[in-house]
């Protein structure tokens, strides 16, 4: 999707806008790649996210959902339009997000390796720790769930849906940001240029999720950089599974000892997401298994 064509966004749920990309079935939520692939063809859209255990347990206990401030963007191209405070047409918004993936296999490995900064499997070391709140897990989020939970517990908040659009050079970003000169005609075309993302990164498949106020977010205390949003608490089924880190084996050619070996590394952390609270499925990412 081209961000100038942003504009043409589709309300669907309350406050949610999802761009043409998307589009309702009946109870579920369709995502339309640039190659015409319509992506959770037999259920709603699925989307992945690489999260730390201790946020997967903010999500279920405390009911809330972690954004980040743009500002907290490694590269600079994909925060170059970013401002705490944007004005759009004469009025004034804040902005923070949550990124996914719409692919769990496709580009794995480096999304675990740039995204959780797992060890070279060359070392043999594994990603598991004793402190089990740091070990990163891929979440299976259910988007329709999702943004029909946001849009409950947060009525005052808009949310926007839409693919990166990784169309454009190094030197097209900084054509449009010249263009802007730091103005906007509206919340729409800022939210586009909030797309605008390298080529490079294109392995990603990503889809932004943007939460918009009219009033400052707070920030939380513990994570600088981050905001909490509310949950609503009888709404559920927005996680559908989890996946625990590749994990590299001395013998991977062996059926029994590398399941055996997977298993015993991986069991304490599925012990301690069940422990506190975690009831789905638990899956361990098979990116190094030799059998079939």
């Amino acid at each position: 999707m081209n961000a100038k064509f942003f504009e043409s966004i589709i309300p669907n749920v309350n406050n949610v806008y999802f761009s043409p990309s998307f589009m309702m079935k009946g109870n579920k939520l369709k995502y339309v790649t640039n190659t015409g692939e319509i992506i959770s063809s037999d259920a709603s859209l699925r989307l992945y996210r690489i999260m730390r255990v201790s946020n997967i347990l903010e999500v279920i206990k405390q009911k809330e959902l972690r954004f980040d401030f743009p500002s907290r963007w490694q590269d600079p191209f994909e925060k170059l339009f970013y401002q705490r405070v944007v004005n759009c047409g004469g009025n004034d918004y804040y902005v923070a997000c949550f990124c996914f993936s719409c692919d769990s296999v496709e580009g794995e490995e480096s999304l675990w390796n740039i995204h959780a900064k797992l060890s070279s499997p060359i070392k043999g070391v594994t990603p598991y720790t004793t402190n089990y709140d740091v070990c990163p897990v891929r979440a299976c989020f259910d988007m329709l769930s999702l943004c029909k939970n946001l849009a409950n517990a947060n009525p005052g908040l808009k949310f926007y849906l839409a693919p990166v659009d990784y169309s454009k050079s190094r030197k097209d970003i900084l054509k449009v940001k010249r263009e802007r000169r730091g103005g906007y005609k509206s919340l729409n075309e800022f939210i586009g240029d909030m797309l605008l993302k390298r080529k490079a990164f294109s392995y990603e498949k990503e889809i932004r999720l943007f939460v918009v106020s009219e009033q400052p977010f707070h920030e939380d205390k513990n994570a600088p950089g981050f905001t909490l949003l509310k949950l609503n608490n009888k709404r559920s089924g927005i996680i559908t599974s989890l996946t625990l880190p590749p994990i590299p084996v001395e013998n991977p050619y062996n059926a029994n000892t590398y399941h055996n070996d997977l298993e015993s590394k991986a069991n304490p952390v599925k012990s301690y997401l069940i422990t506190n609270g975690y009831k789905k499925t638990i899956y361990i990412s098979r990116l190094y298994d030799m059998n079939v």
